[in-house]
């Protein structure tokens, strides 16, 4: 609920706020293969590895 009534005093649009988030305890890093070395996101391997929460939070 933090989260909603934050981008609330924002003003953000309603398209512009997360209805479901998680968070991870683990930090993504190069060695994580989430991120390269200048931590740009690998797209495809996030989705590989989250596929199940992805669906879980999309469902």
């Amino acid at each position: 609920m933090e989260v909603y009534k934050a981008a609330k005093q924002a003003r953000l649009e309603k398209f512009e706020i997360p209805s479901k988030i998680k968070l991870l305890p683990e930090p993504w890093t190069p060695d994580s293969g989430l991120v390269t070395a200048a931590f740009k996101l690998k797209r495809e391997n996030i989705r590989k590895a989250f596929a199940d929460d992805l669906a879980k939070l999309y469902a």
